[in-house]
């Protein structure tokens, strides 16, 4: 207690806050001067933590309070040469004594009425887990109709209805029960039932629901939108066939006999292969000396020209919607049978450079002589080519002397369908049902 007293009344050190004297007319000059430099320093100086020599802290409110009464009387008491200094530190001490006394009652209150209420605090925790536990066994009671400790499936339905007011589905109501039977037994115990957890675990299944059906109603919007661009596609599909024209179905004598004559273009082209063919077949040899008298009269017209004029008028007659479909689809095909002979040409020309190359040899005189593909090779290759030429001109030939379309030659015939110019069924309807010719 003396060093809080010796704390205070030393010059150095003064209280934390400023402080004025009442009493104006009791100071002179110099008194006024020094309690001026006094609230000064005071307002400088930070507030330190005093402690008295029974090691009892006191707070900086206290020290606040006691150096405010104590400061001016010792102020007083230094400027004052007439006043015992022993006798008005005898009295400030007695002050400091109060006010130490004073703080310090104040902390113990203080501690006692926190402690007060951390006992209150722990009594509401408590009465609220009594009124919580309370409150869940009147719940599970309320559920619990046939009073057998647990509830079931249908119990569990029916009182969720009663308190959320709506129907919640059998699986749903599955999944709740299954989130809080922790010992898989089927049914809710006292112990394993909590409405406001179910509650919780009802809203995070629906999200869930609701995340799954935005997936699927996404994947139907798509279905749905490919089916509209489908129809979309077939209506403009039918648009189109409905604008072509009716195509010419005549299947007269004229229509037959026309078909047949453009397959001498594919049979003239594959005369280049006819010698080995006659190897194999010689009874073939009048009928293609028939068709070289026929390549010889081509040939009167200059430059060659002959073969493409024919092969230009085929592809004309294929474009032209006026004439019989029969006619025109022959045209066609006998154009790509002549084209597709331009394969085995290049083919066997890679083979004479490749094997010309490898086999060649140097004669006596040192030149270099190419080698030649046998004939044991190219004979049949080319027998091969004039016989596939010939089956598919023949089977042409018959099928359209009968009044039938020849479509059954691979490739060549989807392709001639394909790429002559498309006509419509007269019987067809504007909805364009039945497929373009």
């Amino acid at each position: 207690m003396n060093s809080l007293v010796d704390v205070i009344l030393a010059p150095p050190v003064v209280a934390p806050t400023a402080f004025a004297v009442t009493d104006h007319g009791s100071l002179d000059r110099s008194q006024r001067a020094a309690r001026t430099s006094a609230n000064a320093r005071l307002r400088e100086v930070p507030a330190p933590r005093v402690r008295c020599s029974s090691q009892k802290s006191v707070s900086p409110s206290a020290v606040v309070a006691l150096a405010s009464v104590v400061a001016p009387t010792a102020f007083l008491a230094k400027g004052a040469a007439s006043t015992s200094r022993r006798s008005e530190k005898s009295k400030l001490r007695r002050t400091v004594r109060v006010a130490v006394r004073a703080g310090t009652d104040d902390d113990a209150a203080l501690m006692a009425e926190a402690a007060q209420l951390r006992a209150e605090v722990a009594a509401l925790e408590a009465d609220k887990e009594k009124a919580k536990a309370k409150e869940q066994e009147r719940l599970f009671g309320v559920f619990d109709v046939d009073n057998s400790g647990a509830i079931d499936l249908e119990e569990l339905q029916r009182g969720l209805k009663l308190f959320w007011g709506v129907d919640v589905e059998e699986e749903m109501v599955k999944k709740l029960m299954k989130s809080q039977d922790k010992n898989s037994d089927g049914v809710l115990q006292k112990e394993e039932f909590d409405l406001a957890v179910m509650e919780r675990n009802y809203g995070k299944l629906k999200a869930e629901e609701r995340a799954v059906q935005e997936v699927v109603m996404k994947e139907k919007s798509k279905e749905l939108a490919g089916q509209e661009e489908k129809e979309a596609e077939e209506r403009a599909l039918a648009e189109y066939k409905a604008s072509l024209p009716i195509a010419n179905d005549d299947n007269g004598i004229f229509a037959r006999f026309g078909s047949i004559l453009g397959y001498f273009l594919p049979l003239i082209d594959a005369l280049r292969y006819s010698q080995a063919a006659v190897t194999y077949a010689p009874f073939l040899k009048g009928f293609i000396l028939v068709f070289l008298e026929l390549f010889r009269v081509l040939s009167v017209i200059p430059y060659g020209f002959g073969p493409l004029l024919l092969f230009i008028g085929l592809q004309s007659a294929a474009n032209n919607v006026q004439l019989p479909t029969l006619l025109r689809f022959n045209c066609r095909q006998s154009v790509l049978l002549t084209l597709s002979l331009f394969f085995p040409g290049i083919i066997g020309g890679l083979v004479n450079i490749l094997y010309g190359g490898l086999q060649g040899t140097t004669d006596e005189w040192g030149q270099w002589q190419q080698g030649v593909v046998p004939l044991a090779i190219t004979e049949p290759c080319s027998a091969l080519i004039f016989f596939t030429i010939f089956g598919c001109v023949m089977y042409s030939i018959a099928s359209s002397l009968a009044g039938i379309t020849p479509d059954l030659i691979p490739f060549v015939s989807a392709e001639s369908g394909r790429t002559m110019a498309q006509t419509r069924d007269g019987s067809e309807d504007p909805g364009g049902n039945d497929q373009a010719k």
